[in-house]
């Protein structure tokens, strides 16, 4: 009975019909949603992705708005003595393209 079953199942193995390349792009991209999601989810599981410092008078709801919003967002440089805020065809041109991470102790 056993050598049946282990021809029935000899007989119905699968047969691919896709090359190399797209089996590599089907796995690659479930690790990379997978590493997306993760990276995006981590600020529940981990702590905050990052602390701003904000003006004085701003109340802790402010604090966590601004946060969540440069989380989201993308950030821009602007040098601490200028109290000005930049045109936004500057901002825009002075993007940072990696993502801010601050270590806290």
């Amino acid at each position: 009975m056993l050598s049946n079953i282990n021809r029935y199942i000899r007989q119905v193995k699968s047969t691919h019909d896709d090359d190399s390349i797209d089996r590599l792009n089907y796995v690659t991209t479930i690790y990379m949603l997978l590493g997306f999601a993760l990276t995006l989810f981590a600020k529940n599981y981990v702590g905050e992705p990052m602390q701003c410092w904000v003006p004085n008078q701003w109340t802790s709801v402010w604090e966590v708005f601004s946060e969540s919003y440069c989380f989201v967002e993308n950030t821009y440089f602007v040098p601490m003595n200028d109290t000005n805020l930049p045109a936004l065809s500057t901002r825009e041109s002075k993007e940072m393209i990696y993502y801010q991470i601050s270590l806290s102790p």
